[in-house]
């Protein structure tokens, strides 16, 4: 096997290290320096430099648009691996799984992935690998709602780093931390620690993500109530002729400022403001961002009684995360075959060389591959209904999610219709929920969701849907009722939430709901009869909230 020149090596190497080191925030740089290493490696035949590039152009195409490509061909790398091959390189594939599954959404695949690339790095006896594994486990907990263990972490890799000299990594865990802290509650020490990631960014001369760290620091500045730094920080950002600033930033910035200018009762300017950054997520494809701004705007709106442009608002961000929760379910399912194929193609290899190589004990072997088969199938079954299950069902409150509800939302109309039974769907939200988060943070926020959720599901008929239609907004679907009955039930729930100990919580915590109902009309479809509903809730909002109303036939 012919290897590498020292010298072509050293560059090879090195080209390599630039584009682990560029991913995935310059992903344009770092194929750049794959295509420079590509070519160095031309006519050779160094089967571990071949894997070495294979492995970096996998996970550089996981950040691109074919994710499930770059997770294939990281699995296939994975398998590739022989025995020759350092400790390191597996740990690197593992880590590349990691982030795969990471950009997937199926975080939980994500973590196993990560704690075997940290194995991996034990056994390699490589520090700093080690710690990158780590690093990518911490963002993971944090991504499945456990932001304190998440924020344990990062505390040791901060230290880790500062006694290693790798001010870069430190920046980048010091703004992981204030991330944690902000998602804690915890504005202040958010703030403290955004600051200390720019100080030291500034003293090394970084400037590449110094526009996130700002942005975290203004919106940790605002949730502190220090409304007037953040303003003045965001002014700073966007003067700088030094940043350049993508369309996704400029968005982000728009959303933060309104949200700055909204607290400083500056109502006209946060809603222009978030009217540009609607137009630029728009122009750019950003739809998650475009959700956001757009649900930003429709509270806006709402609160100056423009209710009609609220409601148009409010109707596109939920087709966006409709659309948007669709395509995660469709890239975790195709996720899940890729490695299923993968499996089965190495099964159906290892049993060709089983049948043409006389080896003793090989009917055996085949016997257990068999098996092994058997066994992965039945998994297969097992991680597909897991799936279907969990496409349907709101991981935060358990409740059915709004895929379910339009499912049996449609079902139950066709049925009434059928049978002539009355069929009632009531959206209930949570009044002022914006102002729980930005008070004591997005941690009790969810806590609210969870018992508001539990107080709906258990004091409802099992005949009934309960559903989290998105946000704080929940939906009832009474089926085989009439109007008076289904109203008389929703003020009895909201009475219950109402009654609620939320001082257990936070002792100044007051959760109220605000509803509106519709009756199924002959002929009516059921978007139609959904929108009915959303108006008579805003009607409801608009009467003063903590109030049920109903939509009555025209």
């Amino acid at each position: 096997m012919k290897s590498i020149p020292q010298t072509a090596e050293s560059e090879f190497l090195e080209l390599l290290s630039k584009a682990d080191e560029g991913l995935p925030g310059n992903l344009v740089g770092a194929l750049e320096c794959l295509d420079q290493a590509e070519r160095l490696l031309a006519n050779q035949v160094d089967a571990c430099a071949a894997l070495r590039l294979r492995l970096l152009r996998a996970i550089a195409g996981i950040y691109g648009t074919e994710p499930l490509q770059g997770l294939a061909e990281l699995y296939r790398v994975r398998a590739d691996l022989f025995d020759g091959v350092d400790l390191k390189l597996r740990s690197r594939a593992e880590r590349g799984l990691a982030n795969a599954h990471e950009v997937l959404g199926t975080y939980e695949t994500a973590l196993l992935h990560a704690q075997a690339a940290r194995d991996w790095a034990e056994q390699a006896g490589d520090e700093l690998e080690q710690l990158h594994g780590l690093r990518c486990s911490a963002i993971l907990l944090s991504r499945l709602g456990r932001p304190e263990e998440g924020l344990k972490i990062y505390q040791q890799l901060a230290q880790a780093y500062e006694r290693l000299d790798l001010p870069h990594a430190r920046v980048a865990v010091l703004n992981n931390i204030g991330i944690n802290l902000k998602n804690l509650g915890r504005f202040d020490e958010s703030v403290h620690s955004y600051e200390a990631a720019l100080a030291l960014m500034q003293a090394i001369g970084d400037l590449g993500r110094q526009s996130f760290v700002r942005l975290n620091l203004a919106e940790a500045l605002c949730k502190a109530g220090r409304c007037e730094e953040a303003l003045a920080l965001l002014d700073e950002l966007a003067a700088s002729a030094q940043l350049n600033l993508g369309s996704y930033t400029q968005a982000q910035m728009l959303r933060e400022r309104g949200l700055v200018l909204w607290r400083l009762q500056r109502q006209d300017e946060a809603l222009q403001c978030w009217r540009e950054g609607a137009e630029i997520t728009r122009g750019a494809g950003l739809r998650g961002l475009l959700s956001e701004l757009l649900k930003e705007l429709a509270n806006g709106l709402q609160t100056r009684t423009q209710y009609q442009e609220a409601l148009t608002c409010h109707q596109e961000a939920v087709a966006l995360d409709k659309a948007l929760f669709d395509e995660r379910g469709r890239q975790q399912l195709n996720a899940l075959q890729v490695q299923l194929e993968l499996q089965s193609a190495r099964h159906e290899a290892e049993v060709h060389r089983l049948r043409h190589v006389e080896l003793s004990g090989a009917h055996e072997e085949l016997r257990r591959l068999n098996t092994a088969l058997e066994q992965a199938l039945a998994e297969k079954d097992q991680l597909l209904q897991q799936l279907e299950a969990r496409s349907r069902t709101d991981a935060l409150t358990g409740l059915a999610n709004r895929r379910h509800l339009d499912e049996r939302l449609q079902m139950e109309c066709e049925r009434s219709a059928r049978y002539g039974h009355g069929l009632v769907l009531a959206v209930l939200d949570i009044d002022h929920f914006k102002s729980i988060n930005d008070r004591w943070g997005h941690v009790l926020g969810d806590e609210v969701l969870r018992q508001v959720a539990q107080l709906l599901s258990s004091n409802c008929r099992s005949t009934d849907l309960v559903a989290r239609y998105g946000g704080e907004e929940f939906c009832l679907l009474f089926v085989e009722s009439d109007l008076a009955s289904a109203q008389a039930a929703v003020q009895l729930l909201c009475a219950d939430v109402r009654a609620h100990g939320w001082a257990s919580l936070v002792p100044d915590l007051r959760v109220r709901l605000s509803g509106g109902l519709a009756l199924l009309q002959s002929g009516e479809a059921a978007v139609a009869l959904l929108q009915r509903a959303d108006q008579a809730l805003y009607q409801a909002k608009a009467e003063g909230r903590d109030r049920v109303l109903c939509s009555l036939p025209a």
